[in-house]
């Protein structure tokens, strides 16, 4: 801990640096202080072994470095940003009196690309350990997107554990791009070393992970990690959105009981595209002590245009292994993977999986499909709830619930269609307390019977091949197991399934049937590989999905709000 005395000549220091000041109002529920931050500006991007008496008045040298050890001397934070050469990027904001732009001859400008990179030089990490430090270059210019991004963070080798580690709470990194080998992640969020908690921390908007021949992208770690977020990023893609430079592992790492972090929004500006990776896949949460963390409103296996990559993949969207504890999965797209769309193994429980377009485009029409089933449970995952979501074009099938173990799951209301597999629903070796699919014995245009088990909920589904692409409607089986479905204006399709569900577990769906009267039609093969829409807008789902709140925001928005161009002069 610095020396009080020392500790106010800095601050008092600071103040020939100030411009202005954010004011971050935190919390959803009632008002709050209002939380009002020193500014300064780096003008260098060397890495220096020591940066004591850096960045106390303007004229002074002022690297990231610098920067992040005057902020561990604040009790109040400190935003860091930087302030660019017009000439180089056009329409940025002037400078303020006596702050140094970013130049020319500024060590690590590229002048093809605009940027400026800053090699770090040791093999040691930027620390956030007082809190309330927001590392923030997307603004002071005309910036959209990671695309606009003008800062690169680049790790000088191998040994590098992580370019950022947070052990403390309210600090965030927005509008940079991060790349290089990290033996951990190019951003940890451990916690403290003395057990303060890392919390409330916003990754993003803007961050790129792209170029790292090892490690993950962001990687949440402790019971001490939790209710952060992580928003408007890309993970495996660069420059326009189109560029293929994947990580190594997963983008994102859930593990070792990090509990209540928030992966995406629902907001589609502020979605996560999570694109390739060599070795991992997009989001993974792992362990018994990871709970209730939500995967929201992301785009996996795509590139930032909603094309899927053309090369390097994910191997899978999101994979919740070792038993983690109410995840919610909702309202992502998760395509093109190179294994299963969503796979949960071990007995982790109470997963929520809604409203999600698996196999399919942002826009849900043209196909992308994964290579293996769309949703694949194995191995012992309980009361996980499948609902509402969209799944096509995958290879190995729709839904793969298989296991003994694997029980008291139900799948409800999903689209699922033009997949392979000889079923939409495969509930196998007994999984789901080896509940059976029901059998149909008559399908009309508007009546379809059958027998399932006894007081069992039926859902029945029409399709143009024998899947379950559409839900039309329920009813309930009797004591003696009959059921009888009614629909006066007629199924839609040309055959017919269904699924039963007892109090808690949901079958494989049904031997599919013709509808009476009608031609068959010719099994469709899935589409993996048509020719680009031009367009990829963000479907609606079915049922809209309340947002939840996220935590550090006023009303579940974003504190930092994503052009923050307005907020900070």
């Amino acid at each position: 801990m610095s020396h009080p005395a020392l500790r106010r000549t800095r601050m008092a220091a600071l103040t020939c640096c100030v411009i202005g000041t954010l004011v971050v109002l935190h919390g959803a529920a009632a008002p709050r202080a209002v939380h009002a931050q020193t500014v300064i500006y780096i003008n260098d991007t060397d890495d220096p072994t020591n940066a004591i008496g850096e960045c106390e008045t303007p004229n002074d040298k002022c690297t990231l470095r610098g920067a992040i050890a005057q902020a561990a001397q604040l009790s109040g934070g400190l935003i860091i940003r930087a302030c660019f050469d017009a000439a180089i990027v056009p329409g940025a904001d002037p400078c303020p009196t006596g702050i140094r732009p970013l130049t020319r001859t500024t060590r690590g400008f590229d002048a093809a690309k605009g940027t400026w990179t800053i090699r770090l030089t040791r093999d040691r990490e930027l620390l956030l350990a007082q809190g309330g430090t927001f590392v923030d270059f997307h603004i002071g210019f005309p910036w959209e997107g990671p695309q606009d991004n003008r800062i690169v963070i680049e790790s000088s080798g191998p040994n590098m554990e992580s370019a950022f580690r947070i052990g403390s709470q309210r600090n965030v990194l927005a509008g940079f791009e991060l790349r290089g080998a990290f033996k951990e992640a190019a951003i940890y969020i451990p916690g403290g070393v003395i057990g303060d908690p890392a919390r409330l921390n916003q990754i993003g908007p803007g961050l790129i992970f792209a170029g790292m021949p090892n490690g993950a992208g962001i990687k949440l770690s402790s019971e001490l990690a939790f209710g952060n977020t992580v928003v408007g990023n890309w993970c495996g893609i660069t420059g326009d959105g189109t560029v293929v430079d994947p990580v190594f592992e997963d983008c994102v790492i859930v593990d070792q009981g990090a509990h209540g972090n928030i992966i995406g929004d629902l907001d589609p500006s502020n979605r996560n595209v999570f694109a390739a990776s060599v070795n991992g896949g997009g989001v993974i949460v792992e362990g018994p002590d990871a709970y209730e963390n939500a995967i929201q409103g992301n785009w996996f296996g795509m590139l930032a245009t909603g094309q899927d990559t053309p090369t390097t993949k994910l191997n899978t969207g999101v994979q919740l292994i070792l038993a983690p504890q109410r995840t919610k999965i909702q309202r992502n797209v998760i395509s093109g993977n190179a294994l299963a769309g969503i796979y949960i193994s071990d007995e982790g429980t109470g997963t929520e999986i809604d409203d999600n377009w698996i196999g399919t485009d942002p826009s849900g029409v043209r196909c992308v499909g994964n290579k293996g089933y769309g949703i694949q449970l194995q191995g012992g995952p309980i009361g996980t709830k499948i609902r509402r979501n969209t799944i096509r074009c995958n290879l190995s099938g729709g839904i793969l619930m298989s296991g003994a173990s694997t029980r008291d799951n139900q799948a409800s209301q999903n689209s699922i269609a033009a997949n392979g597999g000889p079923r939409a629903i495969s509930v196998i070796q007994g999984a789901n307390r080896g509940i059976a699919a029901p059998r149909i014995t008559e399908a009309l245009r508007t009546r379809v019977t059958g027998t399932a088990c006894p007081n069992c909920a039926i859902e029945v589904f029409s399709d143009t091949d024998g899947e379950a692409e559409t839900y039309e409607g329920s009813v309930v089986s009797g004591d003696d197991g009959a059921w009888t479905f009614e629909k006066p204006e007629g199924v839609k399709g040309t055959t017919v399934t269904a699924t039963a569900t007892d109090a808690d577990n949901t079958s494989s769906t049904a031997d599919a049937k013709f509808v009476a009267g009608d031609a068959p039609t010719p099994p469709t093969t899935p589409s993996i590989d048509p020719t680009p829409t031009e367009t990829a807008a963000t479907p609606e789902p079915t049922t809209p999905t309340p947002a939840p709140t996220t935590p550090g925001t006023d009303g579940g928005r974003i504190y930092l709000p994503w052009n923050a161009r307005a907020a900070i002069r």
